[in-house]
């Protein structure tokens, strides 16, 4: 997102995924897209995509000043090893059942926060889908369940070298705490916030690369 991770943390030793997840997020994917569902589907995640990377795979080409503290999805391969970004109409759907807890400004769209039932001790898992442009009506308090589509992705509403993507972080944090600890100036700072990588709960088949549209040319592997 905007780079305002001090440290983030893998799962715990022995953490699974919640059942919710099980499935993969890659078919409430293609149900909220239908024109994606006749072609497997592979991300591709430059480094700097990952959860917990410094590098960048957009614009300035030096690294992050702080820790990326979620996934980026943006492009994808398929079955015949053509490469393709997500679409800007591309409806984005919640990982797992919840509620909305808040929306967020962020530098592309907005920031949907939902608060899951999950619960690991005093704490509730959250996931934050951000660079959205929010379906009407969406707003703090309303349910959703899993795959229910939450918006489409924003464009850039200036020139920028960033394009439309999806940013998904996923963290525990004590709800009695929400309206305080979700905010993206807080969020990767907090002692009270776990952040989690992403990628082994949504189980997105996925290969990495450091060979985007963005990239080459600006530099190489290292």
């Amino acid at each position: 997102m905007s780079g305002h991770c001090a440290s983030p943390s893998p799962p715990a030793s022995g953490e699974e995924p919640p059942a919710g997840t099980q499935g993969g997020y890659l078919p409430l994917l293609q149900a909220a897209n239908p024109e994606l569902q006749p072609s497997p589907m592979t991300f591709l995640f430059h480094p700097g995509m990952l959860f917990g990377s410094r590098e960048r795979w957009w614009g300035n080409p030096a690294p992050r000043p702080t820790l990326h503290e979620g996934l980026d999805l943006w492009l994808w391969e398929d079955v015949a090893g053509r490469a393709h970004p997500l679409p800007a109409d591309f409806r984005v759907p919640a990982p797992l059942s919840g509620g909305v807890a808040r929306l967020l400004p962020d530098f592309l769209g907005q920031t949907v926060c939902l608060r899951h039932e999950l619960r690991r001790g005093d704490t509730r898992l959250y996931s934050l889908l951000g660079h959205l442009r929010p379906r009407t009506g969406l707003k703090a308090g309303t349910r959703v369940a899993a795959g229910e589509v939450l918006g489409t992705l924003a464009a850039p509403s200036r020139p920028t070298r960033v394009p439309a993507h999806l940013h998904l972080t996923l963290a525990w944090l004590p709800p009695a705490r929400e309206a305080e600890l979700l905010d993206w100036g807080v969020l990767g700072r907090h002692p009270a916030v776990h952040l989690v990588d992403p990628l082994p709960w949504l189980r997105l088949p996925h290969r990495l690369t450091w060979e985007l549209p963005l990239t080459m040319g600006r530099r190489g592997r290292p």
